[in-house]
Order: C-alpha cells, then sequence, then structure tokens
C-alpha cells in the first residue's frame, strides 16, 4: 500500500529517486537491527532527553545511541574534505608569498639596472618625488599587468568550478583582493632600494 508519495532527494551530491519500505518487510543496518531516526526540531540539542525518553516508553530495551545534529555529521562526512582543502590553501598562500618576493627581487634587479639613468636624471634636476613616482609607476605596471591576467584566469576557473559544485559559495572577490593587496605590498617594496638609489651621489650614479 503507498502511504506517500516524497520528492526528488539529493544523496552525495546527485539527485535521485528514493522509496521507502516499511522495516518489518525489509530490515536494514549492519546486524539487520540498525534504525536511524531523525526528528526536526529548531533546538536539537535539548531534544536529545526527550527523545531519550520516547525511546524508553516505547521499549525500554532500545539502546538509543549517537544521538547527533544533522550539522555533526555533514560535517564529520566533509571532515577530510576540509583538511585537504586547508592544505592546498596553506601551499596556495606560500606560493602567493614566494610569488611576492620572486616580484620584489626581479623589480629591485631592473632598479638597481636603472641606476645610472636615475643618476643622469637627478643630474638634469629631477626631484626625488619624480624619481619615487616613476619607480612606482614602473612597478605598478607590472603588478597590474599580472593581477589583469590572474584574474582572467582565476574568473575562468571559477565559473568551471561552478558548474562542478553548483553548491560551492566561491569568494573571488576576497581571493582577488588579498592576492592584489600583497602583490601590490611587494611592488610598494621597491621603495627600499628606490631610497638607496636616491642616496647615491648623481656624478657616482
Amino acid at each position: 500500500t503507498v502511504v506517500g508519495v516524497v520528492g526528488t532527494i539529493e544523496d552525495q551530491g546527485e539527485y535521485t529517486e528514493a522509496w521507502y519500505l516499511p522495516y518489518a518487510q525489509h530490515p536494514v543496518g549492519p546486524s539487520r537491527g540498525l534504525l536511524h531516526f531523525m526528528v526536526r526540531s529548531s533546538d536539537p540539542v535539548s531534544l536529545a532527553a526527550s527523545i531519550r525518553t520516547a525511546g524508553a516508553a516505547l521499549d525500554p530495551t532500545l539502546a538509543l545511541h549517537d544521538i547527533t545534529t544533522m550539522d555533526a555529521v555533514h560535517s564529520e562526512r566533509l571532515q577530510q574534505n576540509r583538511l585537504g582543502a586547508m592544505v592546498t590553501s596553506i601551499f596556495a598562500t606560500a606560493g602567493l608569498l614566494l610569488a611576492a618576493l620572486g616580484l620584489y627581487g626581479v623589480l629591485a634587479f631592473v632598479l638597481e639596472a636603472d641606476t645610472r639613468d636615475i643618476g643622469v636624471r637627478r643630474a638634469l634636476g629631477a626631484r626625488p618625488s619624480n624619481i619615487l613616482r616613476l619607480v612606482i609607476g614602473r612597478s605598478l605596471r607590472v603588478v597590474l599587468a599580472g593581477m589583469a591576467a590572474g584574474g582572467v584566469i582565476a574568473l575562468l576557473g571559477g565559473v568551471a568550478l561552478e558548474r562542478v559544485l553548483p553548491e560551492a559559495e566561491l569568494r573571488l572577490p576576497i581571493l582577488l583582493a588579498s592576492s592584489g593587496a600583497l602583490l601590490f605590498a611587494a611592488a610598494v617594496a621597491t621603495l627600499v632600494p628606490a631610497a638607496r638609489a636616491l642616496r647615491l651621489d648623481p656624478l657616482n650614479a
């Protein structure tokens, strides 16, 4: 006898049809005696005592155990995935730091090669503010070009990932902003060699 109809359910990310059979006709579980009950409540934590009381009233021999929330069940199932995501994030952050250090090294090397150019500009009357503006402008051009290319790749990758994981909450703006801030800091760090170059005697430079 059909006693009700349920909608399509989601099982481990896939939408599928399901049907439910009476336990007396089709017992399930590792020991053919293990039952899972789901109870909806606005306050599941305080409901545990009531569940135990109701179970004891039905059958004192029932052993109720592992009373938990669905959030805890989902969290346990996703624990391994979260661990992998955390490890990936750590390596990604390390890679970003290395990229920032590499950018700083390249810009500092380029600035060192432009020492003679800076000396000529100083000798012709360029003020320190003009030199700093020139150095920061060169650095920012490199950084902005890299951020533009990386941003396009990140957006395309995010769109592709959303197609595979529709439920994933992609925080691309936060990622792009943090990456851009770190690379911008690396570009601004060229002020250190720039300040050293400004202290050089124009004639010696």
